[in-house]
């Protein structure tokens, strides 16, 4: 038993697995691949952890208590949850995935990004759709809350905790007519940043 919680160890739950299945110490011990000492130790941690003897030694072997009979559903059904948690994740498989993707885009993504997205979800997972909705203030909020799955392109007021990668550059290309009188001196960076503040 755990002195931290209060939780019996799941090595102890596998003992009481094993008594329960195999009514002999010995043969709970060689199923486990421990000595027989260790499991008589373990066991008796087990009925000083649930108050009961559990196990009568008889002519016909170990014999479950009332007690034991009442709660082998239960330690079977935490062994179970215990071997779920532990197993790694089932392989994903696009082509059967029938989900709803919640994607936030800024305009300008509508046009060059969502038609080779659409194309290739359609390609890879036919059963999943794709709900598009646009960039702002709540964009962060919605992606913390699961509301949102993605989002594709500047994010205002993104706050820290969130995974980002670029994914690609952007230029920017300022066109004006030949012989504007803003471009007499030419047409540097700094420039620019000032023309844009008046």
């Amino acid at each position: 038993m755990s002195e931290d919680t209060g939780l019996l160890d799941e090595k102890l739950l596998r003992l009481f697995d094993a008594l329960y299945a195999a009514r002999s110490v010995s043969r709970a011990a060689v199923q486990l691949g421990q000595a027989q000492p260790t499991v008589s130790i373990w066991l008796r941690r087990l009925r000083e952890a649930l108050g009961d003897p559990l196990f009568v030694r008889t002519e016909s072997g170990m014999l479950p208590t009332p007690r034991a009979d009442e709660l082998v559903g239960t330690v079977r059904g935490a062994l179970e949850l215990l071997q779920k948690l532990a197993a790694p994740p089932p392989p994903y498989h696009p082509a059967t995935d029938a989900r709803r993707f919640r994607v936030c885009m800024t305009d300008a993504s509508h046009v060059t990004l969502l038609p080779k997205l659409l194309t290739y979800v359609r390609a890879a997972a036919p059963l999943a759709s794709v709900q598009v909705m646009r960039i702002g203030e709540d964009t962060g909020g919605l992606l913390q809350s699961g509301a949102a799955d993605l989002a594709l392109g500047l994010v205002p007021s993104l706050d820290a905790g969130f995974y980002q990668q670029a994914l690609y550059t952007q230029d920017w290309v300022c066109l004006v007519r030949p012989g504007h009188p803003r471009l007499e001196a030419g047409l540097s960076r700094a420039s620019y940043a000032a023309r844009q503040s008046t």
